[in-house]
């Protein structure tokens, strides 16, 4: 038999399945964690749980074996407790690595490292998610981007909100799929899902707009800050993915920083350019 194989039925899965379950507990563990980290009291967990969703009972345990306790009993409610041991069934300590586990960059212990590149993966989708708001605002209010004139107003002007957050109704298209169509304006209809990529969203605000999301960086730097934010995105998806776990507290704090100075900019480049308040 090979020294990675177990003699349990031919339902078992192998090394693979097991780096994924490994994975996956181990942020569930750190979830456990940060979230029982930051609750005080029996009585305060015992609600908090109960507005999560999570079964009822009396969490008597301190606040982070209550989580993690209340997260197995709810995996039992899904799954039943036969089904959630078979699926467990065989494979721990079945094989020599224990890749899952610092894949995921989680686990009881590493909670902070799990809060720290949770944070980065949210902080680059609050970015993303500030220029698709500038870039409707700027079609509602400038269709005519650079062709027309920049300040058509003559007091600033504030973007409606409900408009640049629109709920999209759905249509069915000729080939049977569901279009998202939008009122405010038209065009988004058009262009928002291909605005969703970085360097499309970033061209059309640059080249319809004149918007520079690194209007504060100059000469020689721009290549690098270019590489950087790259990375960055580069980075995001191995963290997602399990193929890049550790990130710093200083590593994060930078890219903080960047995109404050980003927000900043544009927002400033909006209102000189456009007369508008964003």
């Amino acid at each position: 038999m090979n020294k990675n194989e177990t003699s349990g039925g031919s339902n078992e899965t192998g090394e693979l399945a097991w780096i994924g379950v490994r994975q996956i507990q181990s942020i569930r563990d750190a979830l456990g964690w940060s979230l029982g980290g930051q609750t005080t009291g029996h009585a305060n967990i015992n609600s908090w749980l109960a507005s999560q969703g999570m079964p009822e009972g009396d969490y008597s345990e301190p606040p982070i074996s209550a989580v993690l306790t209340s997260i197995e009993n709810k995996r039992i409610e899904l799954l039943g407790r036969d089904v959630l041991r078979e699926l467990n069934r065989g494979r721990r300590g079945a094989f020599e690595t224990d890749i899952g586990t610092s894949r995921a960059g989680a686990g009881w212990d590493q909670a902070a490292n799990f809060c720290i590149t949770s944070a980065f993966i949210r902080l680059l989708g609050a970015w993303e998610q500030f220029e698709l708001d500038v870039l409707k605002t700027l079609l509602l209010l400038r269709p005519g981007g650079l062709a027309g004139n920049r300040v058509i107003a003559s007091q600033v002007e504030v973007p409606d909100l409900s408009k640049v957050h629109e709920v999209p109704t759905f249509e069915m298209q000729s080939n049977n799929k569901r279009q998202k169509v939008y009122k405010h304006p038209s065009k988004w209809t058009k262009v928002s899902k291909r605005v969703l990529q970085n360097g499309n969203r970033r061209d059309m605000l640059k080249g319809d707009y004149g918007i520079d999301i690194m209007s504060f960086v100059s000469g020689a730097s721009r290549d690098a800050s270019e590489k950087m934010i790259d990375d960055w995105y580069e980075r995001r998806n191995d963290l997602a993915h399990g193929r890049s776990a550790i990130m710093s507290l200083a590593e994060y704090t930078k890219a903080d920083v960047f995109v404050h100075r980003s927000i900043v900019s544009v927002a400033e480049q909006c209102r000189r350019d456009f007369n508008i308040r964003i």
